[in-house]
């Protein structure tokens, strides 16, 4: 069960709730999908369709069966090592995945883009009386290469996306910003990376994460 509207606009599909009807209408190239809460059918195309589960509205989200949602978008996916995974390319033309990806300055120099299987993510805020937020997300990774990966090379780069702001780590060396270490990761070992920030109404809407290896100074002469 996941959150519609925030999968749905990850993936770059448009979204209109009704909140009279409590119903969610989701466009998605040239499939329209509409669901309802409390209703175990949902129309694809004006078509009725069936599914085992019925949407909900949880903490003011409403909240649908992720594989029905992919599969009625008809969008491939598979289930692996507690993952769903999703590999089709037109996500990355997203208004989410757009701005990402013109911020990230590290694309230019990677070397290996899934080195790392992104594990698990952990989420601290703390909010305070003057409407600021102090955060630390923390991420690990697993190296499934098959091979060790070389100290400098690691990028476990995190991503926060909030509602005005991105917040990544630089992946390049400046005046002001040194190159943070990037430690020797063994076949099979983990990694764990953390990026702080401090925000004033501006809530964390996504953490991305890329597990991948970057290019050495050496490489890029």
């Amino acid at each position: 069960m996941v959150p519609l509207r925030s999968v749905a606009e990850l993936l770059g599909a448009k979204v209109d709730y009704n909140g009279k009807l409590q119903e969610a209408k989701i466009r998605w190239r040239s499939n329209e999908i509409v669901f309802q809460k409390g209703v175990k059918t949902y129309k694809l195309n004006d078509t009725p369709a069936q599914m085992d589960t019925q949407p909900e509205v949880i903490q003011d989200a409403f909240v649908i069966p992720l594989g029905v949602l992919l599969r009625s978008m008809n969008i491939p996916f598979e289930y692996m090592n507690n993952k769903v995974i999703l590999k089709d390319p037109a996500f990355d033309q997203s208004k989410i995945f757009q701005k990402v990806i013109e911020l990230d300055q590290g694309r230019f120099i990677v070397d290996n883009p899934s080195a790392l299987d992104i594990q698990n993510f952990k989420l601290v805020e703390e909010k305070n009386s003057a409407s600021e937020t102090r955060g630390s997300i923390t991420v690990s990774g697993l190296n499934r290469t098959g091979s060790t990966i070389r100290e400098g090379k690691e990028d476990l780069h995190i991503i926060g996306f909030f509602n005005q702001t991105v917040e990544m780590d630089a992946d390049f060396a400046s005046v002001d910003i040194p190159d943070r270490k990037r430690p020797k990761v063994n076949p099979e070992g983990r990694v764990s990376q953390s990026l702080s920030y401090l925000k004033i109404n501006d809530p964390l809407q996504y953490i991305l994460a890329a597990g991948r290896t970057l290019q050495t100074k050496n490489e890029r002469k």
